[in-house]
């Protein structure tokens, strides 16, 4: 069980049940493997079930290495939140969406950024516990040394080191502090 859903599925089913070319696709989340579920809790069963789906990539691009990240496991974690960030909240919409959209259609309209805690270039793992779903304004303010993560008594919180205050982490997988 974790954060109150019990994981029913496994991958070995979901790799049964889907070829791993259509899991690289970008959309085959929201076409395919939430496609058929409406509660919230199975969709984000099957999301949470898409641990460890594809590795970290290198690119060489005029003699500079370029590290990017599986698709599938930021796509399945900005799904999870539903776009929004752990930190703040916010969610950036795209022209189109309204309140009335049913959840996997909404995605459709939104946009997050996914950030490494522990950056690939320097050996972080591409997994969803050293990632978070974050707004473009939390993402830069990690970046900068604004933000950084502390566990305080098995809790993760966001220090805003300039203001002084911490911040609550919205949490609904397993997060790693490597």
């Amino acid at each position: 069980m974790e954060n109150g859903i019990e994981k029913n599925c496994t991958l070995r089913e979901i790799r049964q049940n889907y070829p791993e070319s259509s899991i690289r696709e970008q959309n085959w989340i929201r076409n395919s493997l939430v496609a058929k579920e409406s509660l919230d809790d199975e969709i984000n069963n099957k999301l949470l079930c898409l641990e460890d789906v594809h590795g970290i990539g290198k690119l060489y691009l005029k003699d500079k290495e370029v590290f990017y990240s599986s698709t599938t496991i930021k796509e399945t974690l900005k799904s999870l939140y539903d776009f929004r960030c752990q930190i703040c909240g916010e969610v950036v919409l795209r022209t189109g969406w309204n309140v009335s959209l049913p959840r996997k259609t909404s995605w459709s309209y939104m946009s997050a950024d996914i950030h490494h805690i522990q950056p690939l270039s320097k050996g972080g793992p591409d997994l969803k516990s050293n990632m978070l779903c974050l707004c473009p304004t939390c993402h830069r303010k990690f970046h900068s040394g604004e933000y950084r993560l502390t566990d305080k008594a098995g809790r993760i919180w966001c220090c805003d080191e300039l203001l002084g205050k911490e911040l609550r982490l919205t949490k609904k997988h397993s997060i790693i502090l490597y």
